[in-house]
């Protein structure tokens, strides 16, 4: 059962999930799978035959990969396994003899249809196979792979060490490690799949939008796995080293650079800077670099993975890392300290490991955002930026605002000796708090808003009505009202019941400390926004705005003759080769609508490659042209428009 699920349930899962991505996001931009007309074996056919595929290679890789694991037991484990490995290889086997001819059925078929209708090699089904079982594999490759390193780092150190011979050595971790012999075997099954599944998806061109999204989400999703586990790799380390520093200041003996936790967090780290370099340095670069896949460099997918990894995780993990050293720094500073330094500076390893991560990746890709960003892109990805900074400065001051004000009511409230209260607030440490949190949070949001508003002084036409702009201040009228709503509600009820009961004491003024924190803060922020919010108004423009007076009151006699409007859709055919068809794709999105795309077999055969200015050329010729059908001919540098009834 463990197996059936760690090898086929959860993968089932992952290519669902990623079918869903795809296809709704497509469908939420007004798309429709597969416009060009089907000219392969159908959509349900398509989807049953490439499902099959896919649950027959989980079903096919598990079982070599618990084949090999009974194996190596038997060689390895022979005087530590008796039985068990008997059973795990009669469950290895009967995978495999069901999988491996299901997989190559039905595998077979799509591989031969693939070569003979070239519109196969552009469907969306056979694209989410192709890259979720990588992507599945991937994911084994990464915690097998890192398992592996770990256990050579730790036959490494025991050499290192001199305590065993290289035999002894093996023997001794291969003792009591379950994980040994599925490590190598599930690393080298699932490289073997990955690898094949890549060349197979790297040979096939990516013509159309919904292809072209099934491979950044592939490579993005395989770019974000290898650098979570390269930032928390390093990052162990990065605090190992800096604990070792930290021993040494206070006399402690130190961890060693070769303990467990070191060797775990460096295989940790190397797998996913591995995976990480490959995907993000290699193949996305590649994508983005690439005659099918131009404009990969302005995909929404590419710029949430960098803002996601730059603001997502780099500014957080430098702000919570700033926080924890600064509240410690004050709180001994201050005086408000009541244990040992050896005791009070424990957190500040792990606080400065998590700002170093912090701080290397927010540097990383803003500097390769702003790099990629060219042109006009340059100011949007500037303004989204900017306001997600703001964005997190504002968050920190509210809530540096919030425990202000409980802080505050709770130290008035408990001064009487007639309140029922828990011992008291620790004020210093809630003041160490406040001041931290208002030293990274007044800063940040003040640079960043400050950006924001001199852009705006200087293009309001522009940045005004910029809907980046428009959810931040929108965002924060909305989240601010409702906290607002939700402490005002509080406030009167605690008012309300004390006063019903006349029971109205300082208990009753340390039981508003909660709810006055919560509606203060906002009632201090949304009359600024809602400021923000009115002038910002000024400058979107009328819809509801009457028609210019000249044109309504012109002369009937000097009014141009009313034309009729042509029929907008076309029934329109591309004769095209069969590597071509992104050409198609081009048209389609300036056209609106679908066309047919026609294979031109001749050996001569060839595809115009249409500049901004050709393509608006042809658009007009479309138009223009008197028939209903249109056959489109590569002729030259440009297409031919021949028009027929």
């Amino acid at each position: 059962m463990e197996i059936l699920i760690a090898f086929i349930i959860w993968p089932i899962f992952l290519f669902a999930g990623m079918s869903g991505v795809i296809c709704g996001a497509y469908f939420l931009r007004g798309g429709r799978l597969n416009a060009v007309s089907d000219a392969g074996i159908g959509t349900p056919r398509r989807i049953y035959f490439y499902f099959m595929s896919f649950v027959a290679l989980m079903m096919l890789a598990s079982g070599v990969i618990t084949v090999l694991v009974a194996l190596m037991d038997r060689l390895f484990y022979a005087r530590f396994v008796i039985d068990s490995s008997t059973v795990t290889l009669s469950i290895g086997l009967a995978l495999s003899i069901v999988g491996l001819p299901l997989w190559l059925f039905h595998w077979r078929f799509v591989q031969r249809a693939a070569a003979d209708m070239p519109f196969e090699q552009r469907s969306i089904v056979r694209k989410l196979y192709l890259y979720a079982a990588p992507a599945v594999a991937l994911s084994f490759i990464a915690f097998s792979g890192y398992r592996v390193l770990e256990y050579l780092l730790g036959v490494a150190a025991l050499l290192t060490r001199g305590e065993a011979e290289f035999g002894e050595a093996a023997n001794l971790l291969r003792v009591g490690n379950d994980f040994f012999s599925f490590g190598w075997a599930a690393l080298a099954v699932w490289g073997v799949v990955w690898g094949y599944h890549w060349r197979a998806a790297f040979a096939e061109s990516h013509a159309t939008p919904e292809t072209r999204a099934v491979r950044r989400l592939y490579l993005y999703l395989a770019s974000s796995l290898g650098l979570a586990m390269f930032a928390a790799g390093f990052g162990w380390l990065a605090y190992i080293a800096i604990l070792n520093g930290y021993h040494i200041a206070f006399g402690i003996p130190l961890i060693g650079a070769w303990s467990a936790n070191a060797q775990t967090s460096l295989s940790v780290g190397l797998v996913g800077f591995v995976i990480w370099y490959m995907h993000w340095f290699r193949f996305a670069a590649d994508a983005a670099d690439a005659a099918d896949a131009a404009d990969d460099r302005s995909s929404e997918l590419r710029w949430a993975y960098m803002f996601l990894a730059a603001v997502g995780v780099g500014v957080i993990a430098t702000c919570v890392g700033s926080s924890i050293v600064l509240e410690s720094l004050l709180t001994w500073i201050l005086g408000f300290a009541d244990e040992p330094a050896i005791d009070h500076f424990r957190p500040l390893p792990g606080a400065l490991a998590t700002l170093a991560v912090g701080i290397a990746l927010w540097t990383y890709f803003r500097l390769r955002m702003s790099r990629e960003a060219v042109g006009v892109e340059v100011r949007h990805v500037s303004r989204i930026y900017d306001l997600l900074l703001a964005a997190f400065g504002l968050m920190a001051l509210g809530l540096a605002l919030g425990m202000a004000v409980e802080t505050l009511l709770r130290a008035v409230a408990e001064i009487s000796p007639s309140v029922v209260g828990d011992g008291g607030v620790q004020w210093q440490g809630r003041a160490t708090t406040i001041l931290a949190l208002l030293a990274i949070g007044a800063p940040l949001w003040w640079m960043h808003w400050r950006i924001i508003q001199s852009a705006a002084s200087a293009e309001p036409g522009t940045e005004r009505t910029a809907l980046a702009r428009r959810i931040y201040i929108l965002g924060s009228l909305c989240i601010g009202a409702l906290a607002l709503a939700s402490g005002v509600s509080s406030t009167l009820f605690v008012l309300l019941r004390d006063l019903f009961d006349v029971s109205i004491s300082a208990n009753t003024l340390r039981d508003l400390a909660f709810p006055l924190s919560i509606a203060l803060p906002p009632a201090l922020v949304l009359p600024y926004h809602w400021t923000i919010y009115r002038q910002d108004r000024q400058f979107e423009p009328d819809e509801t705005a009457p028609e210019p007076v000249s044109a309504r009151e012109q002369p009937a006699d000097l009014a141009p003759p009313p034309q009729p409007a042509p029929d907008a859709r076309r029934r329109i055919t591309l004769l095209t080769p069969p590597d071509g068809h992104d050409l198609a794709a081009r048209i389609e999105a300036a056209l609106g609508y679908p066309l047919t795309v026609a294979d031109w077999r001749n050996p001569d055969a060839f595809a115009p490659a249409l500049d901004s200015e050709r393509l608006d050329r042809l658009l007009g010729q479309i138009e223009a042209a008197p028939g209903p059908n249109i056959i489109l001919i590569p002729d030259g540098h440009d297409l031919k428009v021949v028009s027929h009834a």
